[in-house]
């Protein structure tokens, strides 16, 4: 998975060191491991690759603690300048494409999976526990300048305009416009934004 021995080592080493020391390490070491990673990006402590070379990391990206990035089967992951995956998320593609957009900000415990292609745009925002995976034939996207609130699960194929705001818990079954607010399980559009 890790080009040679020598990273892997290294790696497995730095994964693990806490405090200023491990991120130092992890920001000297990670960089060359990954298919590409830009500049500043930081990397917190016990983050995973199943196979590093296939995951971009863009400038001043932040990949917090317990985040694992899990590709097979040709699958790849982007990650946008200056983007957030919060603690103890997941990304996973498995023989497709997974794009963050710059600055798409993930929080704690998010679900990502990507059979086909899945992404997020510029500036959109994740609670908690969300969920989202497409298959084969079925993409998601979310736009760009969304927001869906905490627990939220998006269905397989399902599109989600720009400024949008998808509260609480909600199931999203079918696409949304853009600038709108959606509610419920499954999500209705309650009122247009602005």
């Amino acid at each position: 998975m890790f080009p040679s021995p020598l990273p892997r080592l290294a790696a497995r080493i730095a994964r693990r060191i806490p405090g200023a020391l491990g991120l130092a390490l992890r920001q000297k070491l990670y960089p060359r491991l990954l298919g590409s990673c830009g500049r500043g990006a930081i990397f917190g402590l016990d983050v995973w690759f199943s196979d590093p070379r296939q995951v971009t990391v863009g400038d001043g990206a932040v990949l917090d603690d317990g985040v694992y990035l899990e590709t097979a089967d040709g699958g790849t992951i982007m990650i946008g300048k200056d983007a957030y995956v919060g603690r103890h998320t997941r990304l996973t593609a498995v023989g497709g494409t997974l794009t963050l957009a710059d600055r798409a900000n993930l929080s704690t415990w998010v679900r990502l999976t990507a059979r086909q292609n899945l992404s997020i745009g510029a500036k959109t925002l994740l609670g908690p526990h969300g969920a989202l995976e497409d298959l084969p034939g079925a993409p998601i996207t979310i736009g760009s300048n969304v927001w869906l609130g905490a627990s939220v699960t998006v269905a397989p194929g399902v599109t989600v305009g720009d400024d949008t705001v998808v509260g609480t818990a909600a199931r999203i079954e079918t696409s949304l416009p853009p600038r709108v607010i959606a509610v419920g399980r499954p999500a209705r559009v309650i009122k247009e934004r602005g």
